[in-house]
């Protein structure tokens, strides 16, 4: 039922496969789905999610994001979830910095194994809603690490109690 032509659907979903598709997307797309093997164009090397304003999940299959050095995501309201596959993000050129901030319902940060290898500037701040952050997968013996040359530097302010 849920898929009839009549019926719309309340959240607005969106599978991607390349750099056009995501800048075609809406600004108000709750949900980024990324399949395995994509965004690997030479052309792409920032990745900025910030304009999403509406976002609630981001997700990227495996071997993506294969050229890009920067990831931010930055006052997402709405953010929830952040899920990135293995050898994901595995540029060896460039600045490679990952940031997270400001966003408030962050629950879940989950990347695989291999993602990130060698990225040297992991920024996770302002994400009070924070309760799982899961880096690689307990007994999996890939040839690389995920953030292999980065310190995590995880930084959230707590109001004082009254």
């Amino acid at each position: 039922m849920e898929t009839h032509p009549n019926i719309v659907s309340s959240v607005l979903t969106a599978n991607v496969h390349s750099v056009d598709d995501l800048r075609r997307l809406d600004n108000n797309t709750e949900s980024i789905i990324v399949e395995s093997n994509c965004f690997n164009e030479d052309d792409l090397t920032s990745l900025d999610l910030s304009r999403f304003t509406s976002l609630k999940s981001f997700i990227v299959g495996d071997n993506s994001f294969g050229d890009v050095n920067e990831f931010i995501i930055d006052g997402l309201p709405e953010l929830e979830s952040i899920k990135i596959g293995m050898n994901s993000f595995y540029s060896y050129d460039g600045t490679h910095m990952f940031s997270v901030k400001n966003c408030p319902k962050l629950r879940e940060l989950k990347i695989g194994p291999s993602g990130f290898d060698e990225w040297r500037s992991v920024n996770i701040e302002n994400v009070p809603s924070l309760e799982v952050i899961e880096i690689g997968y307990v007994h999996y013996d890939g040839v690389y690490d995920s953030f292999d040359y980065a310190s995590l530097e995880l930084k959230s302010g707590f109001g004082t109690r009254e």
